[in-house]
């Protein structure tokens, strides 16, 4: 979304300056503050780029494995391989005031895919099977595809059809009759995904100029803010001619209820428990993966300390998110930024903390 895009290049920017700032202040008061709040501490850069590294590399792969269906090794793998990349200078980190670490919060999968396999030279060919091969060509048809409604419809429908088979390739082995009834309901699966699509425009806008509205009553936003965010959801929803933008559908088809009871009625009961497992163990994945960038994202401008960033591990474990919205990476921050304890922090670090979060709050409105 352009309004998403935005708002997540401003925040960026705004969270690099932060560091740079929090890294001189650390270095200026040393000498002033030695054996108080900061105990003479010395920002130590390659810790936090490193880090900050991990973080990147654990969302990524369980970014890229929720949406390729990625096994448990194929995780794994991909995940060591980027941390063997690390060294990479196009490996986003939150360090450089440069457009990799903006990158991380607005980076779609396209962009995702070939950070990893042009810039960071991983090789996905040896990393994925036929079938999820064959999705990251339905993946890229899909973002690339324009035109009009009939052309773009096609490109959702080959890649939709492209993430079913995938999903069900990874499916232990399944007799002739298994897979005929899977391939049986294909097609009703792939139509009321389409059919899911947001197509009343005017309501969404309506409803967002309520909420807005209200925020600017409530002093949180001012006039003029409110008339870009209204303007920016206009471009977004209609073309230049009025017409209104075809979107893709939300969410992910494979969570479909009749494909979800399908795979369980053609599993023995055995393997659709092992099935569920898997299912979990990948939304685990992400959900901790979130989690740790959000740290990152907000103990590196800060600064923290080993022991205040385990206070902040320990309360963003409470914290989930839906894995099935694209704002699932910001909303995990906006949570930590609203749960962090400012008594954990120094006062520079608090006056920092509430700059964050004022910032956020002024951008980001669900």
């Amino acid at each position: 979304m352009r309004l998403r895009k935005t708002f997540y290049y401003t925040f960026m920017l705004s969270v690099i300056a932060c560091i740079g700032m929090s890294v001189s202040i650390v270095f200026a008061q040393d000498n002033a503050l030695k054996g108080g709040t900061l105990r003479g501490q010395i920002a130590d850069t390659t810790k936090l780029r490193h880090q900050d590294q991990q973080a990147v590399a654990r969302y990524i792969a369980a970014w890229i494995g929720q949406e390729l269906i990625l096994t448990g090794d194929q995780h794994k793998n991909l995940e060591q391989s980027l941390l063997d990349a690390t060294a990479n200078e196009s490996f986003p980190t939150l360090l450089d005031a440069t457009a990799n670490a903006m990158h991380l919060f607005e980076i779609d999968i396209l962009e995702a895919l070939h950070l990893i396999g042009d810039k960071l030279e991983i090789s996905l060919e040896e990393l994925l099977t036929q079938a999820q091969y064959h999705l990251v060509q339905g993946i890229a048809a899909k973002k690339m595809a324009k035109g009009n409604k009939v052309v773009v419809e096609f490109q959702l429908r080959s890649f939709a059809i492209a993430k079913l088979r995938a999903h069900a390739d990874l499916l232990d082995p399944l007799n002739k009759e298994a897979s005929r009834r899977l391939s049986a309901i294909e097609g009703v699966v792939v139509q009321q995904y389409i059919d899911a699509q947001d197509t009343d425009p005017e309501a969404a806008y309506r409803e967002t100029a309520a909420k807005l509205r209200q925020a600017v009553e409530a002093g949180e936003m001012t006039d003029k803010q409110v008339d870009e965010r209204l303007d920016a959801l206009k471009q977004e929803l209609w073309n230049e001619y009025g017409a209104i933008r075809w979107r893709e559908p939300n969410g992910d088809i494979t969570r479909n209820p009749l494909f979800q009871k399908t795979i369980k009625d053609v599993l023995s009961e055995e393997a659709f428990a092992q099935y569920t497992a898997r299912q979990t163990e990948r939304d685990n994945w992400h959900q901790q993966a979130l989690r740790d960038v959000a740290v990152a994202t907000l103990g590196t401008p800060l600064v923290l300390d080993d022991t205040q960033r385990k206070r902040l591990k320990t309360i963003v474990a409470e914290l989930t998110v839906d894995l099935l919205k694209t704002d699932a990476l910001p909303s995990m921050f906006h949570q930590l930024l609203q749960r962090t304890d400012h008594e954990m922090l120094s006062p520079w670090q608090q006056e920092m903390l509430t700059s964050m979060q004022a910032n956020f709050e002024s951008q980001f409105r669900k």
